[in-house]
């Protein structure tokens, strides 16, 4: 006798609703008891520095001020 799990399923209905409602009640309990946050906690760091230079261009700012300054100040965090 070989074992035959549709003709199983088949032959015993009441068996086959039995496991399928319960695996249904277990996802469903298990949906409700998964744990989630819809807004998770998390920082922003965020530094505002205000430089200036009389006469200098935008290029020589950029170049020889804020990129400098902006490479030291991530090594800070």
């Amino acid at each position: 006798m070989s074992l035959n799990l549709s003709a199983i399923a088949v032959r015993e209905r009441a068996v086959t609703l039995f496991f399928i409602l319960l695996l249904a009640a277990a996802g469903a309990y298990a949906f409700v008891m998964l744990g989630r946050a819809e807004d998770p906690n998390f920082t922003i760091k965020t530094l505002t520095v205000t430089t200036a230079w009389p006469g200098a261009t935008a290029r020589e700012m950029q170049d020889l001020v804020a990129e400098p300054l902006e490479k030291r100040l991530q090594e800070l965090t």
